[in-house]
């Protein structure tokens, strides 16, 4: 019959035997994700790119910008998600650039939460959404329209309709088959960040 500090020990050699198979896996699981990344960084996504007719180096900030994510530095992801925004619009082939654009924002959602910056994670989420669907249905064609109802609404001081339809302006112009057109879109990411501290 095995005494108590035998029996005190081998709870503590077993307790202490499943905590380093538990961090062996969780090891495991990253190095996993980390091997995933790498490879839709260096074979997918060029491949994808190539396809679509698109330089794979517009992917570069996206793919440091998830690494910096995946590694916890959110505030470093930040600029690099910024430029990939723009690098985003000056692919050509609208699903690659949808696809690709939604994949920013969604990074940009996780970024933001994890910073503690809840309005800018609930755009993003807003814009990814609405990107999403864009997706699914055919290139958009009234985005100048809503653009113009838009500059209405804020000469009006009407910030919060001004803000509501700057974004789905931003959204038709990131749907629009013609990239150049997609250069205002470019400049209303700029505009939206200041119009939404104007409507709080």
């Amino acid at each position: 019959m095995p005494t108590r500090s035998r029996l005190r020990r081998l709870t503590v050699l077993g307790l202490a035997a499943s905590l380093l198979s538990a961090a062996g896996c969780a090891v495991v699981e990253q190095k996993s994700a980390d091997t995933k990344r790498g490879l839709a960084a260096r074979v997918t996504h060029p491949v994808r790119y190539r396809v679509a007719g698109a330089d794979p180096a517009l992917r570069a900030n996206l793919d440091r910008a998830l690494d910096e994510l995946a590694a916890g530095n959110h505030r470093l992801a930040l600029p690099l998600l910024n430029r990939a925004l723009w690098d985003m619009a000056r692919i050509r082939k609208r699903d690659l650039r949808l696809t690709e654009t939604v994949t920013v924002y969604d990074s940009l959602e996780q970024a933001y939460v994890a910073m503690g910056m809840t309005e800018l994670a609930d755009e993003a989420r807003r814009m990814a959404k609405g990107l999403g669907e864009a997706a699914g249905r055919e290139p958009a064609t009234r985005a100048t329209q809503l653009l113009a109802r838009a500059k209405e609404a804020y000469a009006a001081a009407q910030f919060r309709e001004a803000l509501r339809r700057l974004r789905q302006a931003l959204i038709e112009l990131e749907d629009i088959a013609d990239v150049e057109e997609s250069y205002t879109g470019q400049f209303l990411r700029g505009v939206l960040p200041k119009a939404a501290v104007a409507a709080a």
